[in-house]
């Protein structure tokens, strides 16, 4: 259905008119009704005369835009008073609403008519008055290929996100019913079932390119999916039956268990510290570039935020600056009015980002997926589809330790489980005996064995978290020496980059670490808001101390060390290829060149040093 004259869509204002070309001339929309959906049953000849007039008015309208844009003073709102009374006279139902038409309420037109219309169609009871029947549209897709495309887009957006659920429950019908096959089997069936599910829901419905599959939905269902379902089974099924399900071990799992839902939702749901625009400057123009990419023109890009004064560039440019924090001279070549030229153009803050134009604090970076700067930015995170920074960053660690914790305890508890189902014998955990540990590893292979026909669900979900329990402690350790260091994922792997963690005399020096300790109460009890201040604090301790290292006890001095082997060993690679090139000029009887002689004194030099 499409919306009548006078009802619908305010128009466009005219770029150099500066007024609604709408409102105050009837009212009328600049769209076509062809263009909204068709109408049940053939058009009258009232209505089929109303069309051409409305396509006739439609043509003029384009016209009159166009002599507006080229500013041609003769330039006149078409009329359209032959086409509101062939309206009138194809809908009549239309012209009982009061209010309703060009003249409505003393000649205000469309705002009157927008005003006292809903009460008069809720007086009327007739809702289907707020839309006109149109003509039928024979618009059709050109293939078979661009229909299904239409109904992919419509309602296959989200298949990534569907498909984990759906391989869950294939996976507990399979392994209740299909008791025929062998359960090693079972297990390559359903993960080839998994990763080509993936694929297809991913790419083929969801429409995501191969080169992004790490912003699928996919990895954050299926860790969902496996959440609730051993909330369900082991706090529905196991825990209830085990033998120790009161003891420190039930109760951990019992716990570990039931947090992850709720910090899993925390640290989705959290806003990450996205940097905010000025209040007064948040309504600027868009600029170019999309998520995952920067602006193809820096120079392009209407310069609409973080501008700075000469002082306030003087000062910053002090400041010791990480990649990206370029102070770039840069100004906006968007078209100016000749009497706003002889006015100075503002230059881009020494701090702003280069894709978004905002201004960020220290250790920010702009996250390339959500097209936004984050503050204390410390990894994009594809299992949480959220950014993990300043905002969330307590709740995304804990989340990181207590899903490991989850996953040990629940293998832990359901290989305990196996054996009291097979073993009645056994009425301890796995670890409790030391003296029968030998014959527990027999009875548990027994078990194991018996579990692969009789209860091969549970085995299914032990099995699962073998792998990953391994990547849980990954992202737990480097999680924690993250917090040890002071330093995020992102400058953790980055740190040789960035200016503000390095020291021209010794390479890697964090100003922020002041010893394991006093790192793991700032980022879990007393946060820093303030970075720049942070930084400056610690550079100011440094120098009054002459030192490079504000606390010797941090896991910091194992990382200066990597970095200087790295750093020399790449000095006696580059050592080792200038004495080759040497010995095969002198094989060649070529005379050595003067800059090949510096290079190789620089590098023998700095190798002895």
């Amino acid at each position: 259905m499409g919306a009548a004259p006078g009802l619908a869509g305010m128009g466009s204002s005219s770029a150099a008119g500066g007024h609604d070309s709408c409102q105050g001339h009837g009212g009328l929309p600049h769209h076509h009704p062809h263009m909204h959906g068709s109408a049940q049953g053939i058009m009258t000849p009232a209505q089929q005369r109303y069309a051409q007039l409305y396509q006739s008015w439609y043509e003029r309208v384009q016209a009159y835009e166009q002599q507006i844009a080229v500013g041609d003073p003769s330039a006149s709102f078409p009329d359209a008073s032959q086409m509101w009374q062939a309206y009138y006279e194809a809908y009549p139902q239309a012209a009982a609403l009061p209010h309703h038409g060009p003249t409505a309420n003393g000649g205000a037109g469309l705002p009157g008519a927008r005003a006292a219309l809903p009460q008069a169609v809720a007086a009327s009871g007739d809702p289907k008055l707020y839309y006109e029947p149109v003509p039928p549209s024979n618009w059709k897709p050109d293939g078979a290929d661009d229909f299904l495309n239409l109904y992919r887009r419509a309602y296959c957006a989200r298949a990534d996100a569907a498909w984990p659920p759906i391989w869950a429950c294939v996976a507990y019908l399979l392994s209740q019913y299909a008791t025929g096959m062998p359960f090693w089997l079972l297990v390559v069936v359903l993960l080839l079932a998994f990763v080509g599910g993936m694929y297809v829901s991913s790419v083929h419905l969801a429409g995501l390119n191969v080169k992004s599959l790490q912003t699928s939905r996919t990895l954050c269902s299926f860790i969902a999916t496996l959440e609730v379902i051993y909330l369900f089974a082991f706090w529905g099924w196991v825990l209830p039956s085990w033998h120790s399900c009161l003891t420190w071990q039930g109760i951990l799992t019992a716990a570990s268990i039931m947090a992850l839902p709720p910090l899993h939702l925390a640290s989705a749901l959290t806003d990450p510290g996205y940097v905010q625009p000025p209040p007064q400057e948040s309504a600027g123009t868009k600029l170019k570039g999309g998520p995952g990419e920067d602006p193809e023109d820096e120079e392009a890009v209407p310069l609409r935020r973080s501008v700075v004064t000469e002082s306030d560039s003087l000062k910053h440019a002090t400041r010791s600056t990480g990649n990206g924090y370029a102070a770039l001279g840069m100004f906006s070549s968007a078209a100016t009015n000749s009497q706003h030229e002889h006015q100075q153009q503002p230059r881009l803050s020494p701090h702003a980002c280069l894709t978004c134009r905002l201004e960020r604090p220290l250790r920010s970076k702009h996250c390339q997926f959500c097209n936004k700067c984050v503050r204390r930015f410390d990894h994009h995170c594809p299992a949480v589809m959220n950014c993990v920074g300043e905002g969330n960053h307590r709740q995304f660690t804990a989340y990181i330790f207590c899903m490991v914790l989850a996953q040990a305890c629940s293998v832990a508890t359901g290989l305990s489980y196996l054996l009291q189902l097979y073993h009645e014998e056994a009425m301890a955990p796995i670890w409790g005996h030391p003296v029968v540990e030998e014959a527990r590893v027999v009875e548990l292979a027994h078990a194991i064995g018996h579990a692969s026909v009789h209860h091969r669900t549970l085995l299914l979900l032990i099995i699962l978290q073998v792998p990953l329990v391994l990547a849980g402690a990954f992202l737990a350790s480097r999680s924690l020496m993250c917090i040890l260091c002071n330093l995020t994922t992102n400058e953790w792997y980055n740190r040789h980059r960035y200016v503000y963690l390095n020291h021209e005399a010794v390479g890697y020096c964090n100003r922020f670490d002041r010893g394991a300790a006093h790192n793991c109460i700032q980022f879990w009890v007393l946060p820093s808001e303030d970075t720049w201040h942070e930084f400056e604090l610690g550079d100011r301790e440094m120098i009054e101390k002459r030192t490079n290292m504000l606390s010797l006890w941090s896991p910091g001095i194992f990382l200066r060390a990597i970095d200087v082997f790295k750093a020399r060993q790449k000095a006696w690679a580059q050592r080792r290829e200038d004495e080759r090139i040497v010995k095969a000029l002198e094989k060649s009887g070529q005379p050595l060149q003067p800059a090949q002689r510096a290079s190789l004194a620089r590098h023998t030099s700095s190798n002895e040093a």
